[in-house]
C-alpha cells in the first residue's frame, strides 16, 4: 500500500502542557543540522573495518587486532559499502572530550553491527548481541544515577540518522543515556536524532534515554525503520516518551514498548503530521501525565496499526480506550487484527479485540508507581497459551504503508522463532512458544542483563566486561554479520 508522502515542514508547533492539560500551539521550532559534522571521505578500500575497546594494536580497523579502540574513528572515516564491527563493550561519542554534541553519525551505505566477540574470545567473529553487549553511551562521565540523575553531561543525541537513507544500517546494540535537555535540536532525540533521514535500526535496546520530545528518538523528516527492537524506561519532559514523530514515514516492526514516561503526550509514541506504520508491536504500561499514555496522534496523521497490542497504558484520564491509542478526529486511523484496552469499535476495522492478552508476567513500576527507578519490573510480554492474541492476527499484513505494494511479514518474531506458527500469525512481538529476549527487570537493588548491563537503584549504569586480550588473535572478515 502506498500512502501520499508528506511535504516536510520545518517548524513545529509548542504545545505546553498547562495544569488543566490544555495546549496551545508552539511555534518557530525550526530544525537544523547536529553541531558535529563527521567527515565521509576515507581512502579505504576494504569493505569490513574492525572496532574493539580493548585492542591494542596498530589502530586502523583492519583487523580485529588492529581494531579501532574508538568506534567515532571507524564511523567517521566509512565510505559506503563498508560494514563495520563492533567488539561488545561500551563506546561513548565524545572521545573523551566532553562534548556533549558528540554523536554517533550514520552514513548511507555503511552498516554498523555490534554484538561481536572480539579479542579475547576464541573466534573474534562470533555474534550474539545479547551475549556480547555493544553499548552505545552517552554517560559521558559514568555517573548517572537513579530516576535520571547525573546526567547533566550527558550526550545530547548518541546516535544521529539525520540525512540518510535506508541503507544507513545500525543493528546489535544498546542505545542508552542520551539526554537532549539542550536548546533545538538538542531537546529531541537522546537515543537517536533524525532529521531528514531513513536508516534501518535493527535488534536495538533503547533504554534510559531522555529528551524534551523523543526520549528514546526523534523523528523529523525521512522514513525511518526500527525492526526487532526494544524501547525501555525513556522518558521524554514533554511528547513521546520513546518516539516523536513530526512530519515524517517511520515504520514499526516487532517492536516493545514498556516503561515509558511522557510529560504531556504520547508516552510511547506521539506523532503530528506523520504516516505512521506499526504492525506486530506490544505497547505496554507506558505512561503520560496528560493524554496518550500509549500512542497519541495530534493532527495531519495516518496511523497504520497491525497485529499489535496495546495495553495498560495510562494517562490522566486512566486506562480506557483513549488512554491506549488518543486519535483528533481529523486523523486517519486504521486499525486491524490488533488487541486494545478498553476496545469500543470506534475505530472500525477487522479482528480487533479488547480482552486481556495474558502476558507471562505483567510490567510493574513498582509502589511508587513511576518507571526507571529500584523497584521497576519490566515484565515478560510472551503470550500465555490461553491468550486470545494467539493465532488470531494477519498473515498478509502490510508492514510499510509508505512503499509501493505489500511489505510481507519478518519471518521471525522479535525473539528470532518463527513468525507464523500454527498457519497463523500472533499478535504483538512475539509469537507463543518463542524464548524471550533479555528484559531489563529491576527488582530489589538491581539485576545484571548478560553480564554488561547493570539497572541499580532504577538506573541505566554500564558496566564494562573484562576480558584479556590474547597475543595475535586476529579475525578475518566472514561472509557477512552472523545473526546471534
Amino acid at each position: 500500500m502506498m500512502l501520499q508522502a508528506l511535504t516536510t515542514i520545518s517548524h513545529r508547533h509548542t504545545r505546553p502542557v498547562s495544569a488543566g492539560g490544555d495546549a496551545t500551539l508552539r511555534v518557530a521550532r525550526t530544525f537544523v543540522a547536529i553541531g558535529l559534522t563527521l567527515l565521509t571521505v576515507s581512502t579505504r578500500a576494504q569493505t569490513v573495518v574492525y572496532v574493539d575497546d580493548s585492542a591494542t594494536g596498530a589502530d586502523d580497523g583492519t583487523t580485529w587486532a588492529d581494531a579501532y579502540s574508538d568506534l567515532q574513528d571507524a564511523v567517521s572515516g566509512a565510505m559506503p559499502g563498508t560494514e563495520v564491527r563492533v567488539a561488545q563493550g561500551t563506546y561513548t561519542p565524545d572521545g573523551g572530550t566532553g562534548n556533549r554534541e558528540a554523536t554517533f553519525q550514520l552514513i548511507s551505505g555503511v552498516a554498523v553491527y555490534g554484538g561481536y566477540a572480539g579479542l579475547g574470545d576464541p573466534n573474534a567473529d562470533d555474534r550474539n548481541f545479547e551475549l556480547y553487549e555493544t553499548i552505545l553511551s552517552g554517560d559521558l562521565n559514568n555517573d548517572d544515577g537513579s530516576g535520571f540523575t547525573s546526567n547533566v553531561e550527558n550526550s545530547y543525541h548518541v546516535v544521529t540518522g539525520s540525512g540518510t537513507d535506508a541503507n544507513a544500517v545500525i543493528d546489535g546494540f544498546m542505545i542508552t543515556a542520551g539526554h537532549a535537555d539542550g536548546p533545538s535540536p538538542h531537546d529531541n532525540g537522546g537515543g537517536i536524532y533524525n532529521s531528514g533521514g531513513s536508516p534501518t535500526v535493527r535488534n536495538c535496546y533503547f533504554i534510559g534515554n531522555s529528551a524534551s520530545y523523543g526520549g528514546a528518538m526523534h523523528n523529523s523528516g525521512g522514513a525511518a525503520t526500527l525492526i526487532d527492537c526494544y524501547l525501555v524506561g525513556n522518558a521524554a519532559s514533554n511528547f513521546g516518551g520513546a518516539i516523536d514523530n513530526f512530519s515524517s514515514m517511520p515504520t514499526f516492526v516487532n517492536c516493545v514498548f514498556v516503561g515509558n514516561w511522557a510529560g504531556g503526550e504520547g508516552g510511547a509514541i506521539h506523532s503530528d503530521l506523520s504516516v505512521v506504520t506499526v504492525t506486530n508491536c506490544t505497547i505496554g504500561n507506558n505512561i503520560a501525565e496528560n493524554r496518550g499514555g500509549g500512542v497519541f496522534n495530534y493532527v495531519g496523521v495516518s496511523l497504520i496499526l497491525t497485529n499489535s497490542i496495546l495495553w495498560s497504558n495510562s494517562d490522566a484520564a486512566g486506562e480506557g480506550l483513549s488512554a491506549q491509542l488518543f486519535n483528533n478526529p481529523s486523523n486517519t486511523v486504521v486499525v486491524n487484527h490488533s488487541c486494545i484496552q478498553g476496545w469500543t469499535g470506534e475505530f472500525g476495522g477487522t479482528g480487533n479485540i479488547g480482552a486481556d492478552p495474558f502476558f507471562t508476567r505483567a510490567p510493574d513500576p513498582g509502589a511508587d508507581g513511576i518507571w526507571n527507578r529500584v523497584d521497576d519490573d519490566y515484565g515478560d510480554l510472551r503470550l500465555r497459551p490461553e491468550s486470545p492474541c494467539v493465532d488470531t492476527a494477519d498473515n498478509n499484513a502490510d508492514t510499510d504503508a509508505n512503499a509501493p505494494g505489500v511489505q510481507p511479514l519478518p519471518d521471525q518474531d522479535i525473539a528470532g522463532n518463527l513468525r507464523i506458527v500454527n498457519g497463523i500469525v500472533d499478535m504483538g512481538a512475539y509469537e507463543f512458544a518463542g524464548s524471550p529476549h533479555a528484559i531489563p527487570t529491576i527488582r530489589d537493588s538491581g539485576i545484571i542483563l548478560s553480564g554488561a548491563l547493570m539497572i541499580a537503584a532504577g538506573a541505566v549504569v554500564i558496566r564494562r566486561r573484562q576480558r584479556s586480550v590474547a597475543s595475535g588473535v586476529q579475525g578475518g572478515a566472514s561472509a557477512g554479520p552472523q545473526e546471534g
